[in-house]
């Protein structure tokens, strides 16, 4: 799997990796069970901090993706350990009223952001 980060955004590297896993994950790039890098392997390969790495792979944890091992051995859960919850759906809808509030101060009508949040979802 490769992760690819850019250094040039606003979003936090962290998260560009905990998304990348996730996509990752949607697309079968890595399947049910395989392993990830260690931290210290993901980090040196991105040129980035371990603690940058560690954060992204304590959220993957938390939110179910992966297990994390003694070992420092990360690996893929199956989709029952992330399945969407009621607190998901929660937090999903709180993420897209922030994107309708400043898509409604911006100008952005009703079905074109409909067909940007349609589009996206059909993209995988």
């Amino acid at each position: 799997m490769i992760i690819k980060v850019d250094m040039s955004k606003d979003t936090a590297i962290y998260k560009q990796i905990y998304d990348e896993i996730v996509k990752g994950i949607l697309v079968r790039d890595v399947e049910t069970n395989e392993s990830l890098p260690s931290v210290r392997n993901m980090a040196a390969s991105l040129s980035v901090n371990m603690h940058t790495v560690s954060k992204a792979y304590a959220k993957l944890k938390h939110e179910g993706f992966i297990s994390l091992q003694r070992n420092n051995r990360a690996t893929i859960n199956d989709k029952e350990s992330y399945a969407y919850s009621e607190e998901y759906v929660m937090a999903i809808s709180d993420e897209l009223e922030k994107i309708v509030i400043e898509a409604k101060c911006r100008g952005l009508k009703e079905k074109d952001l409909t067909e940007i949040i349609i589009k996206n979802y059909k993209k995988y």
